[in-house]
């Protein structure tokens, strides 16, 4: 059981993330981005586990769905699925809930990093 705090922490990223998508989902890269979550994500769900301080610190485990061109955080997950992890520090989440619109105008600071790693970006750009 995950406690209220990284629960509060984690709808307000999502709303952030939701926005953000919805706001930009006609631009590039973002539309080429939104298509790579439907192929990847689609209809399927994400580990998120958030951490404090260290990444070995996990405060709170989450699995979120993604469908409709949505997240959504499953409160009450029967079981973590198998494969990736999104790791997400508090200090990252707080930042998304202390200046939402920041990150909803500026959705390359978004920490895509779970996607990136799917895709093969970054690693060599």
């Amino acid at each position: 059981m995950n406690d209220p705090w990284t629960n509060d922490l984690m709808l307000s990223a999502i709303d952030v993330w939701n926005r953000a998508i919805e706001r930009h989902a006609g631009s590039f890269p973002y539309k080429q981005m939104i298509a790579a979550f439907d192929r990847l994500a689609g209809e399927r769900r994400i580990n998120a586990w958030v951490y404090d301080g260290e990444p070995t610190n996990i405060v709170g485990r989450y699995v979120l769905e993604y469908a409709d061109k949505r997240f959504r955080l499953l409160l009450e997950p029967t079981e973590e699925q198998p494969g990736f992890v999104w790791k997400l520090s508090t200090d990252y989440l707080r930042s998304l809930e202390q200046d939402p619109e920041y990150y909803i105008e500026r959705p390359e600071r978004i920490d895509w990093d779970w996607l990136k790693s799917r895709l093969k970006i970054g690693a060599s750009s």
